[in-house]
């Protein structure tokens, strides 16, 4: 009778754990998939992170979409995602990265789940700085600049009539001779500021001071202010600043109909009081 007693709960412990064991697992599942599936996903996250401020840092040393892909592609794959997609927020100046990683499951597999998907999403942004200083006289209007690029920085065929993209630092004066000592001596520029008007420098003035200036700063890195839009004319001509790039200053020809100075684009300029390095404006992680 014992025995028959003993073998019914031996049987009734079968029952029981065969009933448990799916409870179990799934706990099992629970505690060490999720746990790692946590991990991946923070891992997902640093991916995102880093791909978005390659990506950003991309477009503000003025890399097309072909170059932005690959940074961000990069940048996430050496962090561990097995794919990343991006896209261009803010206006096409910053990205959003989503990096993922389909990995192997431990326990969830038994009741159904072999594998799992870690996925992250991140934004970045670029911010042009308040404000920069050590500037060369010459407004620049606004584009979508390219790395290495050549473009014209100042021609005689300005937008305003009597103006021509020279900057006078200190108004009312002007002339030749205050110009190439501009020119010569970025420091003239003083600390400009994001939003400010500056006031223009009338006429060609191609000296041969201007010229002597140019030549000091052919193929050197030169910082310039970047404009918007232009308001009035001739000695009332003022330009709306709203960024600072630096280029590499390859010719000028004050020769002929078609004066002009060029330039090829390295980045866009990061300064800020008390000092400053160049890079690509600020980014910052949005999201």
């Amino acid at each position: 009778m014992l025995r028959k007693i003993i073998r019914q709960a031996h049987g009734q412990d079968l029952v029981i754990f065969a009933i448990a064991l799916p409870a179990l697992i799934a706990m099992l599942a629970l505690g060490v998939d999720g746990g790692y599936a946590y991990a991946q996903r923070r891992r997902m996250q640093t991916a995102a992170d880093a791909a978005a401020l390659a990506g950003a840092r991309m477009i503000g040393m003025g890399g097309g979409s072909g170059q932005v892909g690959t940074a961000v592609t990069q940048y996430a794959t050496n962090n561990g995602a097995a794919s990343a997609s991006w896209q261009y927020i803010s206006g096409g100046n910053g990205v959003r990265v989503t990096a993922q990683r389909t990995f192997n499951t431990f326990f969830a597999g038994f009741i159904g789940r072999p594998t799992m998907t870690a996925s992250a999403t991140a934004d970045a942004t670029l911010d042009y700085l308040s404000a920069a200083g050590n500037l060369l006289p010459i407004a620049v209007h606004e584009e979508d600049f390219v790395l290495g690029q050549e473009y014209t920085l100042w021609d005689d065929n300005h937008e305003a009539p009597g103006a021509f993209g020279w900057i006078d630092w200190t108004p009312p004066s002007g002339g030749n001779s205050e110009l190439a000592d501009a020119i010569l001596n970025p420091s003239m520029s003083g600390w400009r500021q994001i939003g400010e008007w500056l006031n223009t420098q009338t006429g060609v003035s191609g000296s041969s001071a201007v010229r002597d200036a140019l030549d000091y700063w052919l193929d050197k890195h030169v910082t310039v202010p970047i404009y918007d839009v232009i308001t009035g004319t001739g000695n009332n001509t003022q330009y709306h600043l709203i960024g600072f790039a630096e280029f590499v200053l390859t010719s000028y020809d004050f020769q002929g109909s078609d004066k002009s100075v060029t330039g090829y684009f390295v980045q866009w300029v990061e300064n800020g009081p008390g000092g400053g390095t160049t890079g690509v404006r600020t980014i910052r992680l949005t999201n």
